[in-house]
Order: structure tokens, then sequence, then C-alpha cells
């Protein structure tokens, strides 16, 4: 075996190895853990605190290159075995309270602001770090703690009181696509078909754009409308054509109207 050979072949073995260390289902179940969070402070101190800890059926994001991020983010939450200490997942983040704290208020003042994440749940004890960063990567501040997957004390949500939805395109593989939810935020319950209709226009404005485009062809989008019926008691907020801005969470793109 020449040397190019032998270099070639450590490399796949060691990218097939890599590949295998961390597996989504040794590590944790088929639920999301939502973790709440109240970032406080100003620009001289700000402080983490642990709001909030609850779970709800089946995880939407990744399920590879968990312990990796795309972009570093102002921000990181980082969860670990607590067991062996492996960084068992990782996500990255920015905040409006960190934007807030370049004005000159945050001189002046202090503020609270409630931010959420959404994480996986873990089959075993886990601790979970929060990290704020500023421009230069340094850490600002931190918090860690622990969460015990039996602990009696974690809310279960989504499991009785399901929001209705209507599915209008299924993913081929709903465990390896991009899920899109279009939200009733501001429509009343008699102006659901607008709704619909609205859905409809932004959804094929959305999908004539690359890299949407030929992603729809291939059936990697899973798209549904969630029924805000009950949310809106008084007074429309919609107006005119439909207008919508998107925001990207971990494995959801929300796209609500402005």
């Amino acid at each position: 075996m020449n040397l190019y050979k032998y270099i070639l072949t450590v490399l796949l073995l060691a990218e097939t190895v890599a590949g295998q260390a961390q597996v989504f289902d040794d590590y944790f179940f088929n639920k999301t853990l939502r973790l709440d969070y109240v970032f406080a402070g100003s620009s001289s101190r700000q402080d983490i605190f642990l709001s909030d800890l609850s779970v709800s059926p089946a995880w939407y994001g990744k399920r590879n290159r968990l312990s990796e991020v795309p972009v570093e983010g102002n921000g990181q939450v980082v969860m670990t075995d607590t067991k062996s200490g492996r960084v068992i997942y990782r996500n990255s983040f920015s905040t409006l309270f960190q934007e807030w704290l370049t004005y000159d208020e945050a001189k002046r003042s202090s503020r609270s602001f409630e931010n959420v994440f959404l994480v996986p749940f873990p089959k075993d004890s886990a601790t979970i770090t929060v990290r704020l960063m500023d421009n230069r990567r340094q850490v600002k501040t931190e918090y860690t703690h622990t969460v015990d997957p039996s602990d009696i004390l974690i809310k279960h949500i989504g499991e009785n009181k399901k929001t209705p939805y209507l599915s209008i395109q299924q993913a081929d593989d709903t465990s390896r696509c991009i899920h899109i939810a279009y939200v009733a935020e501001g429509y009343r319950v008699e102006e659901m078909d607008n709704f619909i209709n609205d859905v409809h226009v932004a959804n094929n404005a959305l999908f004539s754009h690359e890299p949407f485009k030929s992603m729809n062809h291939h059936r990697t989008v899973n798209i549904r409308v969630d029924d805000a019926v009950g949310i809106v008691d008084a007074g429309s907020a919609v107006a005119g054509d439909f207008k919508g801005a998107a925001v990207e969470h971990e494995g959801r793109c929300v796209v609500r109207p402005l």
C-alpha cells in the first residue's frame, strides 16, 4: 500500500469513528426539553436565572453533529453528560438582551429579558451551561445547572391540549427535514379562511427562491399551519396583503405576520 492510499485509509477510518462516536439515541429520548431563563442586568453586570423546565413530545432539531455549531453566536447553551463530562449537545444564539446591552440605557439602568431554548431531552443526568459572550468572544457571564430527567418538577406540555393544525406538505422523512410552521397570530376565529389563503401566498413566495425551491422538489420540507383560534380576542392585527417575518429556531422556521 503506497503512502497516498495509507493516508486516505486512515482519514476514512477516522471519519467513520467520529461519525459513530455520538449517536442521538444513545443520549436522548425523542422529546424536547424547554429551558426558560431570565437574562438580567446592565452593561456592567449580567446575571442568568433558571425560570422553568418542561418537556414535550418529539424532537425536531438536529440529530447529527450535536456538539458542533455553524457559528459561535453571542452565546451558547452546552449540555454535557454528567457522568462522563462529555459534551453531547451544543447550540449558539444571539439575544435581544445582548443587543440592549450595547445601548446607552444599559449604562444607566438594569433590565430583564425572558429567553427560551429548546434542547433534546436527555436519558440520563445532564449538566447544562448557558454562556453569554461579548464581541471579542470573551465570556461575560455563565450559569450552570443539572437536569435530572426523572425530576417530577419538570412540567409535561403538549401532550393533552394540542394546538390544532393543518398539514399542507408532508416531508418524505420528518426526521431529516426542515419544519416550517405558519402561526395564525393576529387573526380572529372568523378570519381563518383568510389566514389559510395568506399562508398559500406566503408559501408560494418562499418556495420561489433558492434553496427552498430545489428542496421543495425533493419533499425535504415539512409544512404545517398552526391554528391559533382563541388567542386573539378583540380586533384584528391583519390588514391588507400578507407580510411575514421568518424567525429560525432549532428545527423550525416560524413565519409570523408583521
